[in-house]
């Protein structure tokens, strides 16, 4: 705009030239000023926060990645080998990275579930060693156990094992080769852990391995009433191949069974032991009985020599039952995978926990059931050392 054009804007305005200039530099200076001080407070202003806490996982980082065989097993209570399959099985657990930060490695992810299933070390504990937050353990704890119900589950310790003929002849030929005593699936018993409310029950086959798991009775409740009340009972009795299977010995159909102690009540599909050994026959069936059925004593032994979070107990911000399950399939995979039992494992079980949880002699004999056991008495075999695969 020409000077001429400004001069007549302003005497038509009531304003002078002079005004409008000083009303121009005093603008120019409000300007300046405005510019000054936002940038001042640019530079006052304090960075944002961080989504995630830095963590130093010295552990992991640095001690893990040079770590021998044997310590590896040590920390993770497993071979190295065997933790890289889980990866393989379990690559469902892995996560993809956010904007905000990085996600977890499905390694350290196993790893972190592995450590914590093995020691009483509190969460917060496992938290440090592995630089996360003590809520993000429970959180890929509770992840760990239920990818390993899903998809170990099927193939280590099925819930159809009672409806599959080829595994129910596979238990009996196996508990008959090893053991000697001819019908039987498995051995049941129960066990208290320490710091717990329930009472695990479990059947477990000839080569120690679990079939069944149950973990809501009540501690105090006696084992037969524990198994009385059990969903394997139902399904021991919904099964039609348990009466199908029946072999003829002497002039007695006896039906596939199971073996417990005396501390329940002997039934035609649950034998247990002679109240005494009143004749030669009965001590030897009463020695052949309990040899076989220290299967269950052994597994649950090693079950809480292997994973000590269990002798610590169940708290609240895991899921006790997944845990129970994770804990015995990991056992049978394990087992599968030939993986030995440490001896300092074993021997930091504390004592009472290596006894069954409530022992009751039950003495009421039933009439079918005891001419069962008299038939099995006369079928004996001498046991074998060594359980075939």
């Amino acid at each position: 705009m020409d000077i001429s054009r400004l001069v007549m804007l302003c005497e038509q305005n009531e304003l002078s030239f002079l005004n409008l200039l000083e009303w121009e530099e005093e603008f120019d200076d409000t300007v300046d000023g405005c510019r000054f001080s936002y940038d001042r407070q640019r530079k006052k202003r304090k960075a944002p926060r961080e989504w995630a806490i830095p963590r130093s996982g010295a552990f992991w980082e640095k001690i893990v990645p040079h770590a021998t065989d044997e310590d590896f097993k040590q920390h993770f209570r497993l071979e190295r080998s065997d933790f890289y399959q889980l990866i393989e099985y379990l690559k469902c657990m892995k996560k993809a990275n956010t904007s905000f930060r990085k996600a977890i490695a499905v390694e350290k992810r196993i790893a972190i579930a592995l450590y914590t299933l093995g020691t009483t070390a509190e969460y917060s504990a496992v938290a440090q060693l592995f630089g996360v937050s003590t809520p993000m353990v429970c959180k890929i704890l509770n992840q760990f156990c239920k990818e390993v119900k899903r998809v170990l589950g099927p193939d280590f310790m099925p819930h159809e094992f009672l409806t599959q003929q080829a595994t129910l002849q596979k238990c009996v030929q196996g508990f008959y080769d090893v053991h000697g005593i001819p019908q039987c699936i498995g051995a049941i018993g129960c066990c208290h852990m320490q710091l717990s409310v329930n009472t695990l029950l479990a059947l477990v086959d000839y080569r120690g391995r679990f079939l069944y798991v149950e973990y809501k009775s009540p501690s105090s409740q006696p084992d037969a009433e524990t198994y009385k009340g059990s969903a394997l009972l139902e399904m021991f009795d919904a099964s039609p191949f348990i009466e199908l299977n029946y072999k003829i010995m002497g002039s007695i159909a006896v039906p596939l069974m199971l073996l417990g102690d005396s501390s329940y009540e002997m039934s035609p599909t649950l034998i247990t032991p002679h109240p005494s050994n009143a004749t030669p026959r009965q001590s030897v069936f009463n020695n052949a009985l309990n040899e076989a059925r220290h299967v269950v004593d052994r597994a649950f032994l090693e079950l809480r020599a292997r994973f000590g979070r269990l002798a610590k107990g169940l708290d609240t911000q895991g899921k006790p039952n997944d845990i129970i399950d994770c804990c015995c399939i990991l056992h049978n995979f394990l087992s599968y995978k030939k993986s030995i039992i440490c001896d300092s494992w074993v021997n930091s079980v504390p004592n009472d926990e290596s006894k069954q949880a409530n022992f009751t002699q039950v003495t009421k004999s039933d009439p079918e059931a005891e001419m069962i056991r008299q038939a099995i008495s006369t079928k004996l075999k001498v046991r074998v050392s060594c359980a075939p695969e």
